[in-house]
C-alpha cells in the first residue's frame, strides 16, 4: 500500500489538540501492532499523518513499521516528508539520514547519495552520512565524490586517525584523479604521523623521487635515516640527500656534511666521493677539494691517478696561485718521471718565480731525458746562461 504521507508540512508546533490527536492514532496504531496486524498499525498513522501532518511523534513510529514490513520506498517518501517538515537542521539530517538508508535497502543508489548529500547539507560534516557516502561513492568507483567526502571527514580527524583517510586519499589521487603531488601531501603527513611504517615511507619516497619532488624527499629521507642502523644503508641515504641539496635544492654547504658523513661509514661509496668533489667545487672551497682530489688519487689506477692530479694542478693553479700548482706537478712527476713536457712545466713555474737553482736542475733533468738535439741546445743554452749568472754573482 502507497503511504499518504505526504500531508501537509507542520513547520510550526503543533497546538495541543493536533498533538493530542497525533498521539491516540500512534495508541491505536500500537494497540493493533500488539494484535498481530502491523499492517493496519501503519495504516493508522498514515492516516494520521494525511491529516495532521508529517509529525515528528507520528513519522517516527510509522518510520519503524514501514522498516518492519520491509517497505522501503515508503519509508523514503516519508523520511523526505518528515526532514522538510523539521525546524532543526539536526532533525532534519537525521531523517535524510533513514531516507538514504532507506533507499539504499531499495537498491536506488542514485537516491541514497542524493540523500546523503542533503544530510550533509542540513549537518555538516555528520560522520554517519559520510561513511555512507564514502562506502557508495568507492563501491561506484566514482574517485572523485570519494575524494571530497574523505577529504570533509578528513577534516573531522586529528593524529593518528587521520592515517587510513590519508593513506586512501593518496592512493585515489595518485591511481585515479592523476594528481600525485597532492598524493604526496597526504603521504608525507601519514609518514610524520606513523614514523614506524616502512610500507608508507617507502610509497612517499618512491613518489617524490618519481616526481622529482627533493623538497618532499628530503626530510622523508631524513625519516628513513632515523630508522636505518646499517653503515651501508646509512651512507646510501646520506648520499641520496646530499645529491638532492646539492642539486635541485642549491645547498651545496648542507650537502657537503652529509657527503662526508657517508663516506665514513661506507668509504668505498664511489658516488660520495664524486659528490663531495664537485659539492666542494660549488662553494669553492679549493683546499678541501685539493685535499680530497689527493686522497682519491691514493685508491685509483695509474690512468685514473694521472687524471686526477692533472686536475688537481690546473685546480690549483687557477684558484690559488701559479706556484700552489707546484706540488702536484711534482706528484705528477713522480707518476711520469719520462714525461719531458711535465718537467718543462715545472721549469716555467720556477723560471716565472726567479728560482734559479730549482730552474737548473729542471733544466738538467729535462736534459736527462734525452730530448731532440734542437730542443737540447735550447735547453743548454738556457742552461749555460744559469751558470754564468750565478758565477757573476759570487
Amino acid at each position: 500500500m502507497e503511504t499518504r504521507s505526504a500531508g501537509r508540512p507542520s513547520v510550526a508546533a503543533p497546538s495541543p489538540e493536533t498533538l493530542g490527536r497525533a498521539v491516540s492514532a500512534v495508541r491505536t496504531a500500537k494497540a493493533l501492532e500488539a494484535s498481530g496486524d502491523t499492517g493496519a498499525a501503519a495504516e493508522q498513522i498514515e492516516a494520521a499523518i494525511a491529516q495532521l501532518g508529517a509529525l515528528g511523534v507520528l513519522a517516527h513510529p510509522l518510520a519503524d513499521l514501514l522498516e518492519r514490513l520491509g517497505r522501503q520506498r515508503e519509508l523514503a517518501r516519508l523520511c523526505g516528508d518528515a526532514a522538510s517538515a523539521c525546524t532543526d537542521p539536526r532533525e532534519a539530517a537525521g531523517w535524510h539520514l533513514r531516507r538514504g538508508q532507506a533507499c539504499e535497502s531499495a537498491g536506488d543508489t542514485e537516491s541514497a547519495i542524493a540523500a546523503y548529500g542533503a544530510s550533509l547539507a542540513a549537518r555538516p560534516r555528520h560522520p554517519a552520512a559520510l561513511e555512507a557516502l564514502q562506502r557508495l561513492h568507492r563501491a561506484r568507483g566514482d574517485w572523485a565524490s570519494l575524494a571530497r567526502a574523505l577529504e570533509e571527514e578528513l577534516a573531522l580527524r586529528a593524529g593518528p586517525e587521520e592515517i587510513p583517510l590519508r593513506l586512501e586519499l593518496a592512493q585515489i589521487l595518485e591511481t585515479h584523479l592523476a594528481q600525485p603531488g597532492d598524493a604526496l601531501v597526504h603521504l608525507r603527513r601519514a609518514v610524520d604521523l606513523d614514523r614506524g611504517s616502512d610500507e608508507t615511507l617507502a610509497r612517499a619516497l618512491a613518489l617524490a623521487d618519481s616526481l622529482g619532488a627533493a623538497a618532499h624527499e628530503v626530510p622523508l629521507l631524513e625519516v628513513a635515516l632515523e630508522r636505518s642502523t646499517g653503515a651501508r644503508e646509512r651512507a646510501r641515504l646520506l648520499a641520496r640527500q646530499a645529491a638532492l641539496l646539492a642539486g635541485p635544492l642549491a645547498s651545496p654547504g648542507a650537502a657537503a656534511p652529509r657527503w662526508r658523513e657517508a663516506l665514513q661509514l661506507d668509504p668505498a661509496l664511489q658516488c660520495a666521493h664524486e659528490g663531495l668533489r664537485a659539492t666542494l667545487e660549488q662553494l669553492g672551497d679549493w683546499p678541501a677539494l685539493l685535499t680530497c682530489l689527493l686522497d682519491a688519487a691514493r685508491g685509483v689506477g695509474d690512468g685514473a691517478r694521472r687524471a686526477l692530479l692533472e686536475r688537481a694542478a690546473c685546480i690549483a693553479s687557477e684558484h690559488l696561485g701559479a706556484d700552489a700548482a707546484l706540488p702536484w706537478l711534482e706528484r705528477l712527476r713522480a707518476e711520469a718521471p719520462r714525461d719531458a713536457a711535465l718537467v718543462a712545466r715545472i721549469a716555467s713555474l720556477h723560471r716565472s718565480a726567479g728560482r734559479v737553482g730549482a730552474l737548473q736542475a729542471s733544466l738538467e733533468a729535462e736534459l736527462a731525458l734525452g730530448p731532440e738535439p734542437e730542443r737540447a741546445r735550447v735547453l743548454e743554452a738556457e742552461r749555460d746562461a744559469l751558470l754564468s749568472a750565478i758565477r757573476g754573482s759570487r
